[in-house]
C-alpha cells in the first residue's frame, strides 16, 4: 500500500449551500463545505429575512444576484467567509410560478492558482446582455463578456436559452460553439456550466459558471 497522498485539488467553487422558507425566514436546509467546517457551523446557525443577508436578498429580488467581495456588503457571515478564503458568491432563488421553494448558494475562491467566472445573462430586446457578474483576475475576459450579447441559440447561455436545459460546455478555449474561446483561453478558462434561471417576473436568464482546468 502506498503511503503517498494525494494532494487535494483546490477548485473554484467551495461550497454550497440549500436555503428553504420556513416560517416566514430562510433557514438552512443542506450544504457542502468539504474542508471548511468552520464556515459550515456558522451558517447552521443563520436564518435570514426577506431581503436580508445574500439568500434574503435573492429571495426579494427574485433573481440571482452575484456577490463580488464581503467587506462592507450585506453579507451576515463575512469574518468566516474570509477565514475561509472565500472572495465571491452568487445566490440563485428557485421557484414554483410564484411561490419560492428555495435558495442556492454558491461560494467560491479564487487565486493565482484557481481561476473562474459567475455571469448572469438577461434577455434586452431579443438578445442575453451580461447583466452581472464576478471575474476575479480574468479581467480581459470581463471586457469581453461585457462587450458580448447572444441571441437564442449562440453561444452558452443563447443555447441554454434556447434548450431550456442545463448545458456542460468543455474545451471553451478551443471549442468552436463557445463564442468567447479566444478570451476563455487566455484566461485558462476550460469549463463552463449554463443554468436557465426562471423566475416571477418572467424575464429570461441564464446563469454562467466557468472555471479552469484546475
Amino acid at each position: 500500500m502506498s503511503d503517498v497522498m494525494t494532494p487535494v485539488t483546490e477548485t473554484f467553487i467551495q461550497v454550497t449551500e440549500i436555503w428553504v422558507p420556513e416560517g416566514g425566514m430562510l433557514v438552512h436546509k443542506d450544504g457542502h463545505y468539504g474542508a471548511l467546517e468552520a464556515f459550515g457551523d456558522a451558517s447552521r446557525r443563520e436564518r435570514f429575512g426577506k431581503g436580508e443577508g445574500l439568500p434574503g436578498k435573492a429571495w426579494a429580488e427574485g433573481k440571482p444576484v452575484v456577490l463580488k467581495e464581503f467587506d462592507g456588503s450585506y453579507f451576515k457571515r463575512t469574518e468566516a467567509a474570509k477565514e475561509a478564503g472565500l472572495t465571491a458568491a452568487v445566490a440563485i432563488p428557485v421557484f414554483a410560478d410564484d411561490l419560492l421553494k428555495a435558495v442556492l448558494v454558491v461560494l467560491c475562491g479564487d487565486d493565482e492558482s484557481r481561476t473562474g467566472a459567475i455571469e448572469v445573462w438577461t434577455e434586452q430586446n431579443d438578445v442575453l446582455m451580461l447583466d452581472d457578474g464576478y471575474f476575479g483576475a480574468a479581467k480581459h475576459f470581463e471586457w469581453v463578456s461585457q462587450h458580448t450579447h447572444f441571441p437564442k441559440g449562440q453561444g452558452l447561455p443563447g443555447g441554454v436559452w434556447s434548450a431550456k436545459t442545463p448545458i456542460l460546455m468543455r474545451d471553451l478555449g478551443a471549442g468552436y460553439a463557445f463564442i468567447r474561446s479566444e478570451s476563455a483561453g487566455r484566461a485558462g478558462l476550460t469549463t463552463g456550466l449554463g443554468l436557465p434561471v426562471p423566475a416571477p417576473d418572467g424575464v429570461t436568464r441564464v446563469l454562467t459558471l466557468l472555471s479552469a482546468i484546475a
